[in-house]
């Protein structure tokens, strides 16, 4: 069976992503100790989800085909579905992350993860993205802001989640609602087939 991928989206990158969410979990407590959770049930079951959607994000990224298949398509991937499947799986590492920075450091710890790990991701499957044929502007401007609200919340200066919670709505509606006028908006050459739409609505 022949291997579609992206070779510019190499594991390189995903170790790199990791790398990165894992140093920026080690400076998340934003918040004061005496608000952070604990518990060792609780914590017992937060890290184990989180290492599931890392490891789960980490297989999905390193084997995307092998991933689709497991879920029961028989259909010979496309370049664009494992290109979104790619997308998926970085975003499953940026989660398990934030569960553990939530947990460590509570509700703003785990938004800074979020964006900052948002903007990593989407650093990380630049690539991807290319591939595809559309603009590199839309996806300069997401990384952009998703990093600089990410750095002023782990650092401290802005205050309230709203910020952040109405730029991750933002960027999840515009999947969830219409991936396919979305898809369309980003002017990406390649067409996206019914399961590339799902990959890129999820990841959203």
């Amino acid at each position: 069976r022949r291997t579609v991928g992206l070779a510019q989206c190499t594991p390189d990158n995903m170790l790199s992503l990791l790398a990165l969410t894992a140093a920026l979990a080690s400076r998340s407590a934003v918040t004061p100790s005496y608000l952070r959770l604990r518990g060792g049930d609780v914590d017992t079951v937060t890290n184990g989800m989180a290492l599931l959607q890392v490891a789960s994000g980490t297989f999905a990224f390193m084997a995307p085909e092998r991933n689709i298949e497991m879920y029961g398509y028989d259909k010979e991937p496309t370049k664009v579905e494992v290109a979104m499947m790619r997308y998926l799986a970085v975003g499953q590492v940026v989660l398990g992350a934030t569960s553990v920075a939530g947990l460590e450091g509570g509700s703003k710890a785990a938004q800074a993860m979020s964006l900052s790990g948002g903007a990593a991701s989407l650093l990380a499957c630049a690539p991807v993205f290319e591939a595809l044929g559309g603009p590199k502007e839309p996806l300069a401007a997401w990384i952009a802001a998703l990093a600089v609200l990410g750095k002023a919340t782990r650092a401290g200066k802005v205050k309230s989640v709203v910020p952040g919670t109405v730029l991750g709505g933002i960027a999840a509606a515009q999947a969830l609602v219409a991936p396919d006028k979305t898809w369309e908006a980003y002017k990406n050459k390649l067409p996206a087939t019914e399961m590339a739409l799902a990959l890129f609505s999820l990841a959203g």
